[in-house]
């Protein structure tokens, strides 16, 4: 083989072995930033499940009509998903979820988290929220509740995200965010309900399981950008020392010869 030509493969393979190195210290470093959120937001989402508890504990407080309607047919589906990538199929297996699911024509949903916007079929979509991380999870919480109230003719309020069953495994799942209509005429209020504030206690329980959600949501996703970006890093090690061994055996091989036609030249000189 021509010389140019094992050079022109030397310089490739070199090219290429920088290209890789860059990419496992790109990789090493979002999976360092992953397992640091995932530690913040699973504390987070520790002490925020105990308040929820709390919440919850107050049983006889009945969601308002102001936000179910029994008469509707028509449901709001709540669909949580990332806002970035880099996080394995997080995405894809929620969206397959959903996908999965029998919406109704009349239905509509929130998407919250652009990674899932091309993923999700449905048309009828009635707000994209394009702006999901930790740092802005009341207005998102907010914004979800003013859409609820604009639109008060809901039969069911689902919300549908992915929790981390374990460190290594990320499940979507859909929960209710009210409780039964059914069982809401069963209810005595003593004293009257515009007494008990009602509607403000049925809107802190609302905001309450929204966030919830949206917590448990970033805890599985850091979790799973970690194991994508930890297993990108290891098939750049392993790809990275194949490529420096073939580069090595490349090189020695072009020194070998090298030798060899000096130490022919000088043998023929003489």
């Amino acid at each position: 083989m021509p010389d140019f030509i094992i050079m022109s493969q030397l310089i490739q393979m070199s090219r290429r072995i920088k290209a890789i190195e860059t990419t496992k210290k790109i990789t090493q470093a979002m999976r360092l930033i992953s397992i640091s959120l995932h530690t913040r937001l699973k504390k987070l989402n520790n002490n925020f499940q105990f308040y929820e508890k709390k919440i919850e504990e107050i049983s006889l407080i009945g969601f308002s009509s102001k936000f179910i309607d029994i008469n509707s047919n028509k449901s709001l589906f709540i669909v949580i998903g990332s806002q970035k990538g880099l996080c394995g199929t997080f995405n894809n297996n929620l969206a397959l979820f959903f996908n999965n699911i029998k919406i109704k024509p009349e239905d509509e949903i929130i998407l919250i988290g652009k990674q899932v916007f091309s993923l999700i079929k449905i048309k009828k979509i009635l707000e994209k929220v394009n702006n999901f991380n930790s740092n802005n999870l009341d207005e998102i919480v907010d914004l979800i509740l003013k859409i609820i109230e604009k639109n008060n003719s809901y039969n069911s309020i689902k919300i549908v995200f992915s929790i981390s069953k374990s460190f290594f495994n990320q499940i979507p799942i859909i929960i209710n965010l009210e409780p039964d209509n059914n069982n809401n005429n069963n209810i005595w209020w003593w004293p009257e309900p515009k007494d008990l504030l009602i509607e403000k206690i049925s809107k802190i329980k609302i905001k309450t399981k929204i966030k919830s959600s949206l917590l448990h949501s970033l805890v599985a996703e850091q979790a799973s950008r970690f194991r994508s970006m930890d297993n990108a890093t290891t098939n750049a090690k392993k790809l990275l020392g194949e490529m420096k061994l073939k580069y090595n055996k490349s090189r020695q091989a072009k020194i070998t010869k090298e030798i060899t036609e000096l130490s022919s030249n000088f043998q023929t000189q003489n």
